[in-house]
């Protein structure tokens, strides 16, 4: 958290602030910070910082003219409105004034800057994938994860790859909406406890989420993997429905890939990864699939996907679609890519609608589907053949339409080919807990619950592009909760090898 500290009356060098033990916490704008002396009737600066030069680091410039520049600590959010703004320019980027004030919250936290208790060496021909360090004092127990990347130098990779969505994982880190204390929460919850939920209710140091407020009640603005993140465990179970949620849910995933595919014939990547190479990562393999709750995609992401399937490329995705959230990485203003006019359903032919916690539901299978003879390789194996309805189970919320739903609209810009292969509407459709987001209705509306609204489903949707490719995707982050269901023997799990294997064998038939 940003310091505050008490100054010595006595006389003290500068330098010696660094030493000083911080008293309070300060929650609030500055426009500038500035330490003047006088003497004999003489005013000095010893010290004047100007917030509003290098924004975009955690640099501050002295302009006193005695070269005191200063760093930042666990960022304040900076690039906020002074006394001189005006509204004339809603980007601090192009905007001469109005800009340079600096907002620091007692629950800012950028690095925890913890010692170093030890070091893992990791072997050089350990395969991508995910990893655990297993720690024990004798008293509590802990799996700290890592994730190994693939050899990048590798001449032929396998052909699918696995995006693991570690933005996301990152933007809900140590999220608090349990928390009905605090102005961001979701209302009205019986807790499913676990002892990352008793940990985190007793460790304030250990920061919040993109998805909480500040105790000021502003808005959060960064999220840091340089501390523990509690909800990134391989044994976490959400507070909500007490299943898997995040990386706990993706290695099921995992789990699936392995089943399929053999312990080599997958690698895993990463968001990170995708950020930093863009689609000469991508452009490495002929399947993707996504994890479970891949929603936050930088601009450069979508980009590499876009460019990734305008090149024949085949997808596979799951709740919540890359696209959803504008994660940024350079200093410019996140939000949602819908109300920049780049929704999900453009690539992945749906988007985000809804959440709720209520039990889910199943999906019933359309009739445009089972007549396309296009899509015949779709229902085969598990009883699909005959099939009317999947997913009328699972490990999370009892079904695998639940949690974040998405939905078909050709509206949002779903391409026109696009089949609704199943929907939960079909199946009666969810209850009220379940809510349209904000992005669905900007003004009161009525009709906006699980009994009330059409727009109110999941559906899972299949459609090929014009270069090639196709795209399988699943409209519910609970899809991987029914996968798993029976290990992985049931027609929700069938109906995605199936995808995989199609797209798979596509590839190969082509020579590619």
């Amino acid at each position: 958290m940003p310091f505050m500290y008490n100054i010595p009356a006595a006389p003290f060098l500068l330098d010696d602030i660094r030493h000083l033990q911080s008293s309070a916490t300060f929650n609030g704008k500055i426009v500038g910070f500035k330490i003047e002396t006088t003497s004999c009737g003489r005013a000095e600066t010893l010290l004047a910082l100007d917030f509003s030069l290098d924004i975009s680091t955690d640099r501050v410039i002295d302009v006193s003219g005695n070269n005191r520049h200063s760093i930042l600590t666990n960022a304040p959010t900076r690039a906020v409105t002074g006394h001189d703004w005006d509204a004339s320019q809603n980007d601090w980027t192009h905007a001469s004034y109005g800009y340079g004030a600096l907002h620091c919250h007692d629950d800012d936290l950028d690095d925890a800057a913890w010692e170093t208790s030890f070091e893992l060496r990791i072997p050089s021909k350990l395969r991508s994938g995910c990893y655990g360090v297993h720690v024990d004092d004798g008293v509590t127990q802990d799996i700290i994860p890592f994730i190994v990347r693939p050899d990048l130098k590798t001449r032929k990779p396998p052909l699918v790859a696995l995006i693991m969505p570690t933005f996301t994982c990152i933007a809900h880190a140590n999220e608090h909406l349990y928390d009905e204390t605090r102005d961001v929460h979701f209302a009205d919850q019986k807790l499913k406890r676990d002892q990352y939920l008793d940990t985190l209710e007793k460790r304030s140091d250990l920061g919040i989420s993109l998805y909480d407020g500040h105790s000021d009640v502003s808005s959060t603005c960064y999220s840091s993997s340089k501390r523990p993140i509690l909800n990134m465990r391989p044994n976490y179970s959400f507070w909500a429905h007490g299943g898997p949620r995040g990386l706990s849910a993706d290695l099921w995933y995992m789990g699936f890939l392995e089943r399929e595919l053999g312990s080599h014939g997958y690698d895993v990547i990463t968001d990170h990864e995708l950020s930093e190479y863009d689609e000469s990562l991508l452009k490495r393999y002929e399947v993707l699939v996504s994890g479970s709750h891949p929603e936050c995609s930088t601009y450069n992401m979508l980009k590499s996907y876009g460019s990734y399937l305008e090149d024949s490329g085949h997808f596979i995705t799951f709740g919540l679609p890359p696209g959803n959230w504008h994660h940024s990485l350079t200093g410019e203003a996140g939000g949602l890519w819908r109300t920049r006019g780049r929704p999900s359903n453009q690539l992945f032919g749906i988007g985000s609608c809804v959440v709720g916690v209520a039990h889910g539901v199943g999906y019933g299978i359309t009739e445009e589907a089972r007549s396309d003879p296009w899509l015949a390789f779709l229902f085969h194996g598990a009883g699909l053949e005959t099939a009317r309805t999947i997913g009328d189970f699972g490990l999370i919320q009892k079904a695998a339409s639940g949690d974040g739903i998405d939905r078909l609209e050709f509206d949002l810009g779903t391409l026109q080919n696009a089949v609704i292969v199943a929907t939960s509407k079909l199946t009666g459709g969810h209850w009220d807990g379940y809510h349209l987001l904000t992005e669905e209705s900007t003004v009161l509306r009525a009709n906006t619950t699980g009994t009330t609204s059409e727009k109110i489903r999941s559906d899972l949707v299949f459609f090929e592009t014009a270069t090639g490719g196709a795209i399988f995707s699943a409209g519910s982050m609970n899809w991987v909760g029914a996968f798993a269901w029976k290990n992985y023997e049931n027609n929700v799990a069938q109906i995605t090898a199936n995808a995989l294997h199609e797209f798979r064998h596509r590839k190969e038939s082509t020579g590619a």
